[in-house]
Parts: structure tokens; sequence; C-alpha cells
């Protein structure tokens, strides 16, 4: 596989994890495949690449927030932030 499809498997499997689905594949072989990207791609290229997932995963987060009344927001949001980094962020850096 070339590198394109790399990253592109890479975000295939990250991105369930802001639904709260968990990873379904072994930390480690997720590692190999960013091992794989950072061999060809510049620093830059994949910190923006890095950048436009955790976008695209906040933007799945935040679908959560859709009719949510303001008496709700507040707890909506604490609960939304604390899955956020007791669930997601863990697994995304350890990737």
């Amino acid at each position: 596989t070339n590198i394109k499809d790399n990253w592109h498997i890479l975000c295939i499997k990250v991105l369930p994890l802001f639904n709260g689905q968990g990873l379904q594949d072994y930390i480690e072989d997720l590692n190999d495949i960013v091992k794989r990207c950072m061999e060809v791609k510049s620093p830059k290229t994949l910190a923006y690449d890095i950048d436009e997932l955790l976008k695209n995963g906040i933007y799945t987060i935040n679908t959560k927030l859709i009719e949510v009344t303001d008496s709700q927001l507040i707890s909506r949001l604490a609960e939304i932030w604390t899955f956020f980094f007791d669930s997601v962020m863990p697994y995304v850096k350890g990737i």
C-alpha cells in the first residue's frame, strides 16, 4: 500500500474513537502505520494531517450538541469533554 492508503487506513481506524466505539485494532499495529507515514511525510505535512484528523473527530463530537437546550448545555459539555479526555485522547496520544 502507498502512503496515502496508509494514512487513510489510520483515519478509518481512529475516527470511530470519537463516536465512543473504541479501537478495533491493537495500538501497536496503528503505531506501525504511523511509523510508515513518518518515513515518507514531512513533519509539516504529518502535523497538518493530524490536525485534520482531530478536526474531523471533533466535528463528530460536536454533533452531539445539536438540539441541546440551554439548560442542558453545561452538563452536556462536561459529559462530552470528560468523554474526549478520558476515552479519546489517551488512545490518540498512544497512536
